[in-house]
C-alpha cells in the first residue's frame, strides 16, 4: 500500500513538472500572442503547482495540475489555430 501510494505521489509530481515545463515553453513560444492577463494567470497557477511538486499531498497537486491545464488550454487553442 505505501509503495503504490509513493508510486502514484511520485506519477503526479512528474506529471506536475512535464506540465510546468511544457507550458512556460507554450508561453514563450507564443509570445504577444498571449495577453498579459493570460500570462499572470498561468504564471500564478505555474507557482502554486511548483509549490505543491514539492509536497506530499497528491490531491493537491492534482488539482494545480487541473488549474494549470484550465488556465492555459485557451493559449494553446490560440496555437493551434494558427498552424
Amino acid at each position: 500500500e505505501e509503495d503504490r501510494k509513493f508510486e502514484e505521489l511520485a506519477a503526479a509530481r512528474n506529471q506536475g513538472d512535464a506540465l510546468v515545463h511544457s507550458t512556460r515553453k507554450m508561453v514563450a513560444d507564443a509570445g504577444d500572442k498571449v495577453t498579459a492577463e493570460e500570462k499572470t494567470a498561468i504564471e500564478a497557477a505555474v507557482v502554486a503547482l511548483e509549490a505543491a511538486v514539492k509536497g506530499d499531498d497528491k490531491a493537491a497537486i492534482d488539482a494545480k495540475v487541473e488549474e494549470l491545464s484550465k488556465v492555459s488550454a485557451p493559449v494553446a487553442q490560440k496555437m493551434y489555430a494558427e498552424q
